[in-house]
């Protein structure tokens, strides 16, 4: 017959405490205490809280040079048109995300042409 999975812990746990060698009791009784020092020493290492996005998207500003309580015009987000330098309408079957191929391959070529 096949053991479930919490008779073979079982059977080992036994086998452990009543018929293991010295050396395997001394192995485990080491083995226990180093897993209390490690539980011990991430108990004091601090935790941080872990943010989320917003479920609703904040203005953004482009802030003007040495005046920051001072925000000026409004920005989106997107590739700016002129780094698209006249990628023009979407050819049928394109999708948004052509655009930023199309805006990332340009920009390779100018550095590799430098």
């Amino acid at each position: 017959k096949q053991r479930t999975e919490a008779q073979a812990n079982k059977l080992k746990f036994c086998y452990l405490q009543r018929y293991a060698p010295p050396e395997v009791h001394a192995a485990l009784g080491e083995l226990s205490q180093r897993k209390k020092t490690r539980d011990d020493f991430y108990a004091t290492v601090p935790t941080v809280m872990v943010m989320r996005d917003s479920p609703t998207r904040r203005e953004t500003f482009l802030l003007k040079r040495g005046a920051y309580d001072n925000p000026g015009d409004k920005v989106t987000p997107g590739v700016p048109g002129a780094a698209l330098l006249g990628a023009g309408v979407r050819q049928a079957g394109e999708t948004p995300g052509t655009d930023r191929a199309r805006y990332r391959r340009r920009a390779t070529m100018g550095r590799a042409t430098v």
